[in-house]
């Protein structure tokens, strides 16, 4: 059995005075006027407290983030990104991993196609300070692709970059 909190007492307690009001055809002496004036101020005392208790623990909680090392963004771009002529082709895809909070650490990613990772080991970059740093990796393409590639970010929290669109059009030969 739960015993009601003093917000829920206040609000039952104007619901009560309201229902009688109607219930007696609507008129208000005095002193019931002056109930519901001070059960209403108490209602909306109540309600302020806990909207201001909601953004205090959401700024706490920001607060809090902001001490914890994270990944803040990761972005990627595609040099060689349409091609049509011989092939293989390399593209080049160059990015950057954005932390914040903390003194430091090390995120472990991947570079993903629609194929899976063609960074086949997880990669690891140590940061001293929170900021950004370059990464970047090459996928050699050896037929015909039309595919999109992103930044995977594993830890210290899951990430991902936007999704780069590359295609390659193979003239000439096959390679073998």
């Amino acid at each position: 059995m739960e015993i009601a909190g003093p917000a829920s007492l206040l609000l039952l307690g104007l619901v009560c005075v309201i229902s009688a009001i109607v219930a007696g055809g609507g008129k208000l002496g005095p002193w019931q006027l002056a109930v519901v004036k001070t059960l209403f101020r108490q209602v909306m005392l109540g309600l302020l407290g806990l909207v201001l208790c909601g953004v205090a623990a959401v700024w706490a909680l920001r607060n809090e983030r902001n001490k914890v090392f994270h990944v803040e963004r990761a972005t990627l771009d595609a040099e060689g990104a349409v091609y049509t002529g011989p092939c293989p082709h390399r593209v080049r895809f160059t990015g950057n991993i954005r932390t914040s909070g903390g003194h430091g650490g090390t995120v472990a990613y991947r570079f993903v196609d629609k194929t899976g990772d063609f960074t086949q080991d997880l990669l690891i970059k140590e940061f001293k300070e929170p900021g950004a740093q370059p990464v970047d990796a090459t996928r050699v393409v050896r037929t015909d692709t039309e595919s999109t590639a992103y930044l995977k970010i594993y830890s210290p929290d899951p990430h991902q970059s936007r999704r780069v669109p590359f295609r390659v059009v193979c003239t000439g030969p096959k390679p073998r």
